[in-house]
């Protein structure tokens, strides 16, 4: 497949708007476009990691005189470096952008090992990790990136994540409680449960993950023989065909007295129209808080 940009698309990926692109295509020849049937400008993958760096440099203080000076090998080069002496996460998912692009996990891994060095690892993805698979999801939604590119890249962070879980130490008998994680059915996109399945460990708690597009009533037999403290649960896209109000109030009959953490796009049920004893979380701070609130 040969991916085709239009300059709006180059615009909603790089931040550096439409005018400034034509200028620079204009002025410096940094973009050599293609023409439709219609005559409207279309960019291929080459052209998009091109700007991509090309605006990482710009934006570090360059003149986009001098950028437009360099080849392609010597911009590339000029990115390398300004990673390697920045923790700047907008230079960051630009660059994991291009590595995608390129599918070169050697840099991704770069790039993360950096980031875990300077954030943490738990920062790291809520710095970097999860903004960037926000902007490759828009990518993938307005049709200007293959979905093999998404799960190349989700896959890569999936095991890191695992990893990172293997790492923790069990809870020992004392632990703060039970916590039972799932997803509904149709829902695939488990990053953000799965990385709050590793903050419920870290913090001391028994978890027990079902995962991606688990069944209601099985997710409830499941509950019923482990007995959790708190069942956390969410969505990520809008294909899998659930009304969010809906579902917050079959999962508060389903589980009952237990309590619920809801994530993702059920946190835009508005507060009026929420179940008692089911709470709405939007960060691994908030995760925390919930927990600590028994």
């Amino acid at each position: 497949m040969q991916e085709e940009y239009t300059i709006k698309d180059l615009e909603r990926l790089t931040g550096i708007k439409a005018h400034t692109l034509r200028i620079w295509e204009r002025r410096y020849a940094l973009l050599k476009p293609g023409r439709t049937s219609t005559n409207r400008r279309r960019y291929d993958a080459t052209e998009l990691k091109r700007i991509i760096n090309v605006s990482i440099l710009n934006r570090s203080g360059i003149k986009i005189s001098a950028i437009a000076a360099l080849s392609d090998s010597e911009i590339e080069s000029k990115v390398h470096d300004l990673l390697s002496g920045t923790s700047n996460a907008d230079t960051e998912i630009g660059a994991l952008i291009v590595a995608m692009l390129d599918t070169d996990a050697d840099t991704i891994e770069e790039i993360f090992h950096k980031s875990v060095m300077v954030r943490g690892f738990e920062n790291s993805f809520t710095e970097l990790v999860f903004p960037f698979l926000t902007r490759v999801g828009v990518m993938w939604q307005t049709g200007t990136v293959d979905p093999g590119y998404e799960h190349f890249v989700s896959a890569f962070f999936r095991s890191k994540l695992i990893a990172a879980l293997e790492l923790l130490s069990p809870p020992d008998s004392g632990s703060k409680g039970k916590v039972l994680l799932f997803l509904p059915e149709n829902e695939w996109h488990e990053l953000p449960l799965l990385f709050y399945g590793y903050i419920a460990r870290h913090v001391g708690y028994k978890t027990l993950y079902l995962g991606q597009a688990t069944p209601l009533d099985s997710a409830v037999i499941i509950a019923e023989r482990w007995n959790p403290d708190f069942v956390v649960t969410g969505l990520v896209t809008t294909f899998t065909g659930i009304d969010c109000c809906e579902f917050a109030g079959r999962i508060k009959s389903a589980f009952k007295d237990r309590r619920l953490l809801i994530s993702g796009l059920l946190t835009n049920i508005s507060d009026e129209e929420l179940p008692p004893g089911v709470s709405k979380i939007s960060s691994a701070r908030e995760l925390r808080t919930a927990l600590s609130a028994t």
